[in-house]
């Protein structure tokens, strides 16, 4: 049960192939400060990858913390998501210091991405 929840290295894109693979051809869904770009994969899991951008948080302080943020959020909906491949895209405004409204924005589009996949 404790493996189900962890962040494995299988878990993750670590390619540029696998990056360019999503950029591609996805399916995308929009939040306010960021968006999600998404893709159906082979492989046995979900798998995150992040592109946050200097010019849209110029903090790497901010940077690091917002990834925290998606990575707990992934980790913990991973065994509810498909099989898809995932690249969140930060857009200009994304702020650390509103991590409750930015973890209810995630849930909200893991929720739809759920929803767009079973149908």
């Amino acid at each position: 049960m404790q493996d189900l929840f962890r962040f494995k290295i299988t878990s993750r894109l670590n390619k540029p192939a696998d990056y360019q693979a999503v950029f591609k051809s996805s399916w995308r869904t929009h939040a306010a400060f960021f968006t999600i770009l998404v893709r159906l994969n082979q492989q046995p899991q979900a798998r995150l990858g992040m592109a946050l951008a200097k010019k849209a948080i110029r903090r790497s302080v901010d940077r690091s913390r917002i990834k925290r943020i998606f990575r707990e959020s992934f980790r913990l909906r991973q065994s509810q998501l498909p099989c898809v491949d995932i690249v969140i895209l930060a857009k200009k405004g994304l702020d650390a210091s509103s991590s409750s409204q930015l973890r209810k924005d995630i849930d909200r589009q893991w929720d739809e991405l759920v929803k767009h996949y079973k149908a």
